[in-house]
């Protein structure tokens, strides 16, 4: 039940690039973009946001987006939260320690204080954190649960409290 006086949370809508194929496969062939709107004089750019907290950055997608901003945005502040995990290797993001806009803090996605003191920090918040590996998740499913599960609602919590509106 949303709080009194609290914002509505913003209307998704997908615009389509191009149109949708029938058949088996449609799920990979169409092209569709998400768009957040709150009306028709608001949209979030991208290039509006310029601090970002990326939840698992030292994993191997997290590395590489990481990667990927730093050469292409690099006026964007980027705060890595990782918990280095089996997944997570502080060795994919060495290139960038000691760069200006870049900061590294070891810790869990579930630590509700860390997340909600990161949250305050940044313009969005990304999430590559995640247990994967499902020989794993045999052995200790709570494990998955609390991170994937638990993990994200925290981020979304904090998300949501500091009045961000992109969360990938």
């Amino acid at each position: 039940m949303p709080r009194a006086g609290a914002q509505p949370p913003a209307v998704h809508h997908v615009e389509r690039l191009r149109p949708r194929r029938r058949g088996p496969h449609t799920a990979r062939r169409s092209f569709d973009r998400l768009r957040l709107d709150r009306g028709p004089a608001h949209q979030v750019s991208a290039r509006s946001l310029k601090r970002l907290l990326v939840a698992g950055g030292a994993g191997f997608i997290g590395s590489n987006f990481v990667r990927l901003l730093r050469s292409t945005r690099p006026e964007i502040e980027i705060t890595v939260l990782d918990k280095l995990t089996y997944a997570g290797n502080p060795a994919n993001l060495a290139e960038f320690e000691g760069q200006r806009g870049y900061r590294f803090v070891k810790g869990d996605i579930c630590d509700d204080g860390l997340v909600d003191q990161l949250a305050g920090g940044v313009d969005a918040i990304v999430n590559f954190a995640a247990e994967t590996h499902v020989d794993r998740s045999l052995l200790d499913p709570f494990a998955f649960v609390e991170t994937d599960v638990r993990g994200t609602a925290v981020l979304c919590v904090a998300a949501r409290k500091h009045g961000h509106e992109v969360f990938l």
